[in-house]
């Protein structure tokens, strides 16, 4: 059985794929370093190579490669972060980072590290809205690995993982500053792009079931609702393939909003069996803060829907769940 290096690994699949040696490395390494790799001559960092490997579309993880302790430490805080960011755990995320932080002084060379870490402090100071100096922080920390970012179609762009998070936050960056076209036109071009150039890759449903998910918020906020309504469809199959359960139930209210909005008489049922199926996805994944604020939006916006045979037994079921997790805790 053949054993191949990093680089030589990283060479067979830029030739499969044509790419060439400038097009793939832009902003990771230079082109003569690159080559050094791919001939043996320099052993490319773990981070490096997932980097690039990501950047054709590929996922790292199915290559059999040995890292140490320093790197193992480096992903798992990675994952920690990721995994605090994604419950909206900022001050836990806050925390992780700093331990990152302390683990990242030992490569202080890897921008890739330091582009996360950066990443992640900015949207730890979000506040569940961001501003337009977190846009422009991370477009500045997008520009360390792809410079021509704005000036270039992402369609034409080879692009990592971490490099899709970036350009989604900074997509939602624009929608939280009213800014809906401009949001609409990255998220459309990363929709784009992930069709072309990730189909088969673990990594691409998750991130493909998020960005749909942007999109059909803010072609709803942007009053595009037939463009939204028809994503939203795309969205919810992507989403029960990808696993991102957690994110249904916010799906479900979006389609709710949006019916509402086009015509809150006509679409009354399907109103009450959007907020229905968002209020059971949060049952089900025992997400009562969220079922908390879509039950006191309802009461808020639409206090009539509650009155309705339907809702009435959700909430119900709702009460019931949460008095019954709340038995348990205090046997525990």
């Amino acid at each position: 059985m053949a054993v191949y290096s990093m680089g030589a690994i990283l060479k067979k699949c830029r030739e499969s794929k044509g790419i060439t040696q400038e097009e793939l490395c832009y902003g990771i390494c230079t082109a003569s370093a690159l080559s050094k790799m791919e001939h043996g001559m320099r052993e490319p960092s773990y981070v490096k190579f997932a980097s690039l490997m990501e950047r054709m579309g590929e996922w790292p993880e199915a290559y059999d490669i040995f890292i140490g302790d320093k790197v193992y430490r480096i992903h798992e805080l990675e994952s920690k972060v990721r995994i605090r960011l994604y419950h909206q755990q900022m001050a836990e995320a806050g925390e992780a980072l700093d331990e990152l932080e302390r683990e990242l002084c030992s490569f202080p060379e890897e921008t890739i590290y330091h582009q996360f870490l950066g990443m992640g402090r900015v949207i730890c100071r979000t506040e569940g809205k961001m501003c337009k100096t977190q846009v422009t922080e991370l477009t500045d920390l997008l520009k360390w690995t792809v410079p021509y970012f704005g000036g270039k179609p992402i369609r034409e762009c080879f692009l990592s993982h971490q490099e899709l998070i970036l350009i989604n936050n900074i997509a939602i960056g624009y929608g939280d500053m009213g800014n809906t076209q401009k949001a609409v036109e990255l998220l459309r071009e990363l929709k784009e792009h992930l069709e072309c150039n990730y189909m088969g890759n673990r990594d691409k449903a998750t991130m493909y079931a998020t960005v749909l998910l942007n999109l059909v918020k803010y072609l709803g906020l942007g009053e595009k609702y037939e463009e939204a309504l028809a994503e939203a469809e795309n969205a919810i199959c992507v989403l029960a393939e990808s696993g991102k359960t957690l994110k249904v139930a916010v799906l479900h209210y979006d389609l709710a909003w949006i019916y509402m909005k086009i015509d809150r008489k006509k679409y009354y049922q399907k109103i009450i069996d959007e907020l229905s199926l968002s209020l059971c996805a949060d049952i089900s994944n025992r997400n009562y803060h969220s079922a908390d604020m879509t039950i006191q939006l309802i009461g808020k916006n639409m206090k009539e829907l509650l009155d309705s045979p339907n809702l009435h037994n959700i909430l119900a079921l709702y009460r019931r769940t949460v008095e019954a997790d709340s038995r348990t805790q205090n046997l525990c």
